[in-house]
Parts: structure tokens; C-alpha cells; sequence
């Protein structure tokens, strides 16, 4: 398709997609370097395949936790292909969409609703692609020298997201910790505080299930669970907290990252819904907050910051806005007093 000649065909993106699968299940047939693990996410089996050794080494530390034993093979809820173009002789089928269908925040024009979704990075140069109703999706990086370090804490993002409104979850773009037999969300956008009280409870002795995104589901009850096990350490965060020292520590080129180790957990019943403030006092305090404030607060940063690609969590935010205590965090300076504010919140919210 030449570009701007019009709305691509859904039938040619089923096509594509599928040629896509096909050729990814070659060169994983035909290579030396493939392995596989299974995923146990909200009680869903996800099955990664790797031909990209140094991806699966990359990514697997943040995605450990979710391992599980292989399933009936017709039990997998999603499969994902992660190739590295460069290791491998086979190519990524030519695409139906033009030049003038590459949209801003990495969205392409007709995949970014309906059946096969499909989205690219041109830095990264990264594609994912899902087909929905075969539940299956590729990760093609053009090398692993391309793909940047943030990714190591958050790899498949966009699939995920994906994959999770189309069951009926949410992929948080939030902060999770958890205390006793319950957890809060930490909801904002950037610079709003969630990472940093995030982290203040873990040194506070909280568990983190997750930090910048988190897995949050209704039915039946509201709960929450881990994606991604890493968190990123800002330079100002590692200062005012240095008891996360003792924490494994990750150092890349661009970001460094702590694993909290006994201090994680998979998921916990989901208690409240927290909007972080920094305020100019020294004490932190929780203040209800009107359901329309939080739901614009949500909406915005998993929508909007999550570049559009979860607009069918729509649905599942606006009921978690209805159905969830939500309050405002105003943070104060005194960083021992968030963790308290925050256990205080899971323990006396119903």
C-alpha cells in the first residue's frame, strides 16, 4: 500500500498478521538460540518464546516472579513471539500501511482498534503486533542493540495492555504496595509523587507489587496484581531513602533499577485508590477526593500517557473509580510519615 492511499483493509492486517506468526514459528523452528517460559498473570497462561538471547536474559530478571509450570497447550491465554531480526534469516512480512499511517506515540492509522493492533517505536525500532481473537502477538526488534534499557523493566508493555483490557483488566499506568491483606494503587502523572511514595513504602517494610505499572481487575472483587518486579531508583529517591541500599541494585547506562526481593508480592485485594500531592508541609495526610476528579486523573495517565493503546480499559477504569475508596495523598516532607499514611489507608478503608 502506497502511502496515504486510504484506510488499510482489515483483511489485509489479518493477512499480515498472520504471515507475520507464520514467520516468527519458523525462525524459532529453525534456530539454535529460541527458548521458552511460561507466565502465570491474574490467573492467565501467558507463553513467551524468545529468538533474541539477549532479550530473554534482559527481560526475564522483571518477569521471574510470574513463572509457572506449562499448561494443556489450549490452556494459554496469549502467546507471544519476541525476534531479533538480526539473529535470524527470516524477514518481517511487508506491511499493508503507508508512510502517512504512522501516527504519533508509536500508534499506527486502522490498528489501533479491532482486531490485529499493531504499534512502532522508529527509535527502538521495535514493532508489536496482537491479533486479538487469536490471542497470539510478536515483539520484532530490529536488534537488541536498539531496544533501550527502560524496556528491561517493563518489556512487552504495549502487548500487555493490549492483551489485559480485552480481559476485562486494567494495565495500569500506576504504582502498587501492599500491607496486611490489602493494597492501594498509586495513580498520577509523572512527577506527581507515585514512584517515590512507592518506594518510601518499601523502605518503610510495605511490599511493592509494582511500580509505574500494575495489572488492576474487578470481578469479582477488586485486586491488583504485579507485572513487572523491578523498580527504577531515582538518583533523589536513593539520597532521601538510603536504607534501599540493601536492596539488589541494577545498573544500566540510562536508569538504575532495585529488585525488592522478599519484599514483593504477586497481588493482594485491592483496598483504595491513592492520588500522591506534594504539598508544602511536613506531615502526610489522605483526603477523600470526588470519583470525577479521580476518574480524570486516571484517565489521563492510562490513557493518554499510555499513548491511547488502552482505550477498551475504559470501561474497567470508570468502574474502579465507582467501585474504590479514592483519595488524595498529600505528601508531606517527612517520608516516614507517607509509609504510615499509606498503612493507615489499607487497614481503616472499606
Amino acid at each position: 500500500m502506497s502511502a496515504g492511499a486510504g484506510a488499510v483493509a482489515p483483511a489485509a492486517s489479518e493477512q499480515f498478521a498472520a504471515a507475520t506468526f507464520d514467520a516468527f514459528a519458523a525462525g524459532f523452528a529453525a534456530s539454535e538460540l529460541r527458548s521458552e517460559e511460561h507466565w502465570c498473570l491474574a490467573g492467565r497462561l501467558v507463553h513467551a518464546r524468545y529468538v533474541a538471547p539477549d532479550l530473554a536474559a534482559r527481560f526475564h530478571p522483571t518477569l521471574a516472579h510470574l513463572e509457572c509450570d506449562a499448561g494443556p497447550r489450549n490452556h494459554v491465554d496469549l502467546d507471544i513471539g519476541c525476534w531479533d531480526r538480526a539473529l535470524t534469516d527470516v524477514a518481517v512480512p511487508p506491511p499493508p500501511w503507508g508512510l502517512d499511517d504512522y501516527l504519533p506515540e508509536n500508534r499506527i492509522r486502522g490498528h489501533v482498534d479491532g482486531r490485529i493492533r499493531a504499534a512502532f517505536d522508529p527509535t527502538a525500532r521495535i514493532l508489536s503486533l496482537y491479533d486479538r481473537e487469536r490471542r497470539q502477538a510478536v515483539l520484532h526488534a530490529a536488534s537488541s542493540d536498539t531496544v533501550p534499557d527502560w524496556m528491561d523493566r517493563a518489556p512487552f508493555r504495549t502487548i500487555l495492555t493490549w492483551w489485559a483490557a480485552d480481559r476485562g483488566f486494567a494495565m495500569m499506568h500506576a504504582s502498587s504496595v501492599a500491607w496486611a491483606d490489602g493494597a492501594v494503587i498509586l495513580a498520577g502523572g509523572s512527577g506527581a509523587g507515585k514512584s517515590t511514595t512507592a518506594l518510601a513504602c518499601l523502605a518503610a517494610g510495605l511490599d511493592l507489587l509494582g511500580d509505574d505499572a500494575c495489572l488492576v481487575g474487578l470481578d469479582p472483587a477488586p485486586h491488583v496484581w504485579s507485572v513487572y518486579k523491578r523498580a527504577k531508583l531515582e538518583p533523589d529517591a536513593a539520597r532521601w531513602l538510603p536504607s534501599l541500599d540493601a536492596l539488589a541494585v541494577v545498573r544500566t547506562e540510562e536508569q538504575t533499577h532495585i529488585d525488592p526481593g522478599e519484599h514483593h508480592r504477586n497481588d493482594a485485594p485491592l483496598r483504595a485508590v491513592l492520588l500522591p500531592q506534594v504539598t508544602g508541609e511536613r506531615a502526610t495526610r489522605a483526603v477523600p477526593i470526588a470519583r470525577a476528579a479521580a476518574m480524570r486523573v486516571l484517565g489521563t495517565t492510562t490513557l493518554v500517557e499510555g499513548g491511547g493503546i488502552a482505550r477498551d480499559a475504559l470501561t474497567t477504569l470508570t468502574a474502579l473509580a465507582r467501585d474504590v475508596p479514592c483519595l488524595r495523598l498529600e505528601l508531606g516532607s517527612d517520608l516516614d510519615g507517607v509509609a504510615d499514611a499509606v498503612r493507615t489507608v489499607i487497614e481503616n478503608v472499606t
